[in-house]
């Protein structure tokens, strides 16, 4: 083979003929109910073949004699129908990798030509091939290049038009291969950073080969000052579709925000910061702890957030709720003073009512899955074959189902105050175990408020611990049947005022003296109770939108009211310092539609790099869920359990309620890989 003289060209009915057959192929793949074992193929699936035939028809209209291209035609075609991605490329039952899915078939076809060429070839002759070719970074392929696997093609960056020496000779070729790259869905806005959330809108595939969220394709610059960005801070815009079945159709933006390493030469990769919620800012989260951590990490990551679809600089959505409906003390479900829960379940009604009127298509895409198909645009456009990640709360579970979904795209992955994974548990499993939660951490408030140190401070509430719960819960009844006002008008500190700041307190030893105070100033008839913030006035009706929304549209809710009202009288009894509001009803129970996805179980199938860290007596996130979260992961986990009170323990000097002994140990395996042997306590 090595003796024969290329050809000048293909011949025009052989170029014609591959045309056809390459159109007509990828006709079969768009069909909506591709059948295999009478099973419609999902866009995923149908994306990876498109993409297969893209690349088959690149080698075959660009191989050196027309006798080669019936051989790779013949070889590939036969390869691609086999089946649907290469051996090893599954993740779980489920779903596969699908940029693993493409590296696998670069190799193969790559070996295929090469073995059909000969194996004189340079390392030039084998290299990106232009439009409708191989694509680096954003368009799925990302080859690991010279330093790849033994007898892999080597690979090089050569920008947006990457060029060989056996240019692609069909323009049809060309075009096809385009669209099936486009239609993986990596479009970015390359605008400045908006403070504000976009509105859905078209983003045109690219007619120069490569989709907009190409790697290093974010336009980054200055952070809106509603972020509060700090020193060095950059942000950026990402176009993600809104509906990931549906690539082509329109597109939302995602607010995202970096702290560039100060240490290029330490620099060892990206890590994300993923917030917690549903409904926290990943790009304030930044913003609050990115200094810290760079400083913990030595500058061996460029730090990475975004916010959420439906959160802080990112597109939003909207219910059109009553400001009435909108406090924190009426978007929780607290029973009434006797426990009834009548007016919770008018209210439950009408917010999902209203959601289902004013929210639309945006609402509906609110999901895990979604922010985890957010996340792999993302790592796409920021041009990195893997990520690193610190997942807090219920960022953790985003975390763990990117590493179910994505395994080959992880590399140390940290999920600090995890919950309870079970599919049949999620989101409301996850509020009921708020009450188990605030009774494992309120013995810690009740031994620092009655503390000989707090007399001095005027905070001391009691001589002895078990004085300062009977004092609470008799303060909260009291003001069930006679709120005080406030210094907001309107705002009233009630019973049920009292529990949820007593719950947001119980986040972090550092807010204990405001509680304190709140708990003197109520007890006290000349004082005037100054709420905290959280609880005086009504939430922005995009905050309200996104905490019920993802809660609601990820799982199936129970629906049966009776039985609501039975589980919030046992709850009271057994739980006094929630009052019933963990297991009470909530719009969900109403919601329209259902779960747009069967929630996903996760498994321990998986490279075995990640480390949770969890504290004792998690107020959000019991000790005892996180454990269930490690049974799940088995021996892709190791658990870091710290013996200390409050809601995400990773990282003291970022507001962090661990310890010392959990921070080395988090930051030991960030930097060097290295994990326990074993399960650890601190």
């Amino acid at each position: 083979m090595g003796s024969e003289e290329p050809a000048a060209g293909i011949g025009e009915p052989l170029r014609a003929q591959v045309a056809d057959a390459v159109v007509e192929w990828v006709k079969v793949l768009e069909t909506p109910r591709f059948l295999t074992a009478g099973r419609p193929r999902s866009a995923d699936e149908r994306t990876l073949l498109m993409t297969r035939a893209a690349l088959a028809a690149s080698f075959v209209l660009s191989v050196r004699t027309a006798q080669h291209g019936r051989a790779v035609l013949l070889g590939v075609f036969s390869w691609a129908a086999v089946d649907l991605a290469p051996p090893g490329v599954r993740r779980n039952r489920h779903r596969f990798d699908l940029d693993v899915g493409l590296d696998r078939a670069a190799e193969r076809l790559g070996r295929r030509i090469h073995a059909i060429d000969g194996a004189d070839d340079t390392a030039e002759d084998r290299t990106a091939v232009s439009v409708g070719g191989w694509v680096g970074g954003g368009g799925g392929l990302t080859p690991d290049g010279a330093g790849g696997r033994m007898g892999r093609p080597a690979f090089r960056r050569q920008g947006r038009g990457m060029t060989t020496r056996r240019p692609i000779t069909s323009l049809a070729a060309s075009a096809l291969a385009v669209a099936a790259l486009a239609s993986v869905g990596l479009a970015t806005a390359g605008g400045p950073a908006s403070a504000t959330g976009g509105q859905t809108r078209t983003v045109p595939a690219s007619t120069t080969g490569t989709v907009n969220a190409a790697a290093g394709n974010l336009r980054w610059g200055a952070c809106p000052a509603s972020a509060q960005p700090g020193e060095g801070q950059q942000c950026a815009t990402l176009a993600v579709p809104l509906d990931h079945d549906d690539p082509t159709g329109p597109h939302v933006d995602i607010a995202v925000s970096r702290l560039v390493s100060a240490r290029p030469e330490t620099r060892r990769g990206t890590l994300l910061v993923i917030a917690g919620g549903p409904g926290s800012s990943g790009v304030q989260r930044l913003s609050q702890k990115g200094a810290a951590l760079a400083r913990e990490t030595g500058g061996a990551y460029d730090l990475v957030a975004f916010d959420p679809r439906g959160v802080g600089g990112s597109a939003k959505a909207r219910c059109g709720l009553a400001a009435e409906d909108r406090w924190v003390v009426t978007l929780r479900s607290w029973p009434a003073a006797d426990g009834s829960i009548g007016s919770n379940v008018e209210r439950a009604r009408r917010i999902a009512g209203a959601c289902e009127r004013n929210g639309g298509a945006l609402l509906r895409s609110l999901t895990t899955a979604d922010q985890v198909r957010d996340m792999e645009v993302l790592r796409q456009a920021l041009g990195e074959s893997k990520v690193s990640a610190w997942a807090n709360s219920y960022g953790t579970y985003v975390a763990a189902r990117y590493a179910q979904e994505y395994p080959g795209r992880t590399d140390r992955w940290v999920l600090d105050s995890s919950a309870d994974p079970n599919p049949r548990r999620l989101a409301h499993g996850w509020l009921a175990d708020m009450a188990k939660g605030a009774e494992d951490r309120f013995p810690d408030f009740a031994a620092w408020a009655s503390h000989p140190d707090r007399e001095a401070e005027g905070l001391r509430l009691a001589d002895r611990p078990e004085e300062v719960r009977a004092l609470v819960l008799d303060l909260a009844a009291r003001l069930d049947r006679e709120p005080r006002a406030t210094g907001v008008p309107g705002a009233l500190l009630t019973g049920t005022a009292l529990r949820q700041a007593l719950q947001s307190a119980l986040y972090a030893d550092a807010a204990f003296p405001g509680f304190a105070r709140l708990v003197g100033q109520a007890r006290d008839p000349e004082a005037v109770p100054v709420l905290p913030p959280e609880l005086t006035g009504a939430m922005p009706d995009e905050a309200a939108a996104v905490t019920v929304g993802v809660v609601c549209n990820d799982v199936g809710w129970p629906r049966s009211v009776p039985a609501y009202a039975r589980a919030v009288a046992a709850d009271r009894a057994r739980h006094p310092l929630t009052g019933g509001m963990p297991v009470n009803i909530t719009p969900c129970a109403f919601w329209k539609g259902g779960a747009p996805e069967k929630p996903v179980r996760l498994t321990d199938d998986g490279p075995s790099n990640i480390l949770m860290i969890q504290n004792l007596r998690d107020p959000s996130t019991p000790y005892s869920s996180g454990l269930k979260m490690r049974r799940a992961l088995g021996d892709r986990a190791r658990m870091v359990s710290v013996d200390r009170g409050g809601h995400g323990a990773y990282l003291i000097a970022a507001g962090g309620t661990g310890n010392a002994c959990g921070d080395r140990t988090v930051t030991r395996f960030l930097l060097t890989g290295e994990r326990p042997d074993t399960d650890v306590r601190c």
